[in-house]
C-alpha cells in the first residue's frame, strides 16, 4: 500500500504535466514492483536450490523495457526520458519498500518530486540553453533563401 501512495505521488507530478505515464502507471510500477521483490524474498524458502533473488534482479530490466516505450524521438528532438526515468526510479522505490526499507522509499519519492518539479519550473535556468525552433513553410519564389536569411540577420 506504501508503494502504491508513493508511486501515486511521482505519477502526479507526471500527470500534472500531460505526460504518457501518470499516476496510474507509476501507483502499479511501484506496488508491482514491491510486490515482486517480496515474491523474490518470501516466495522461495521452501526450494533450497533455487536464488529468488533472480525474481528482483529483473525487475530493472523489466522497467527499462517500459521505460523505452515513453520515450519518442520526432524530428531529431528526443521526448520522454524523464518519464522513463522517472518510472526506473519509481520501481527502486517500490523495491525500496518491499524490501522494508520504507524510509528510503519515502525519503526517495519526495526527492524523485522534488527534483522534477524543481528542474521543470527553470530553477536553473541560466545553465539551460534557450533555443528557439521555428518551422517556415513557403512556397516557391525568386530570392527566397536571400530573404529568409536578412529576415533572421535583421531580427
Amino acid at each position: 500500500m506504501i508503494a502504491a501512495i508513493c508511486g501515486c505521488c511521482i505519477g502526479y507530478e507526471r500527470s500534472s504535466r500531460n505526460k504518457g505515464a501518470g499516476i496510474r502507471t507509476h501507483a502499479i510500477l511501484a506496488l508491482g514492483s514491491a510486490l515482486m521483490v517480496l515474491i523474490s524474498k518470501y516466495g522461495f524458502c521452501d526450494f533450497k536450490n533455487i536464488d529468488g533473488s533472480r525474481l528482483a534482479a529483473q525487475i530493472v530490466s523489466g522497467v527499462g523495457f517500459l521505460g523505452a516505450g515513453v520515450i519518442f524521438v520526432r524530428h531529431g528532438t528526443v521526448s520522454g526520458l524523464t518519464t522513463a526515468a522517472g518510472m526506473w526510479a519509481t520501481s527502486g522505490v517500490g523495491m525500496c519498500i518491499g524490501c522494508g526499507l520504507y524510509d528510503l522509499g519515502i525519503i526517495s519519492t519526495f526527492l524523485i518530486v522534488g527534483l522534477q518539479t524543481l528542474f521543470h519550473r527553470g530553477f536553473f535556468l541560466r545553465m539551460t540553453q534557450n533555443t528557439m525552433k521555428v518551422r517556415l513553410e513557403v512556397l516557391y519564389r525568386k530570392n527566397l533563401i536571400y530573404d529568409i536569411e536578412n529576415l533572421f540577420s535583421n531580427n
